[in-house]
C-alpha cells in the first residue's frame, strides 16, 4: 500500500505485510505474517521491495519452525 507523506519528496514509500499458513490434513498448524516497507524513485519498485523484504523475513522464519513443527506432528 502506498503512503503518502509530503516529506518524501519524488521518494515513494510502500507498505507490504505477507502471511503464510501451514496446513497439514486439513488442520492449520502453523500460520506467521509479517510487514515490511520500503523507500523507493518509482512507486512499483518500493511495492516489490516492500513485499519481498517481508516474505525473505517469513520464509526465513518458515524455513526454520515448520520442519521442527511437522517431524514433531509424526
Amino acid at each position: 500500500a502506498p503512503i503518502l507523506d509530503s516529506r518524501l519528496g519524488a521518494f515513494h514509500c510502500a507498505r507490504a505485510r505477507v502471511s503464510l499458513r501451514a496446513v497439514q490434513a486439513g488442520t492449520v498448524v502453523w500460520e506467521a505474517a509479517r510487514e515490511a516497507s520500503a523507500l523507493d524513485l518509482d512507486a512499483g519498485q518500493a511495492a516489490l521491495q516492500a513485499a519481498e523484504a517481508a516474505g525473505a523475513v517469513l520464509g526465513r522464519e518458515a524455513a526454520e519452525e515448520l520442519p521442527k513443527l511437522l517431524w514433531a506432528r509424526l
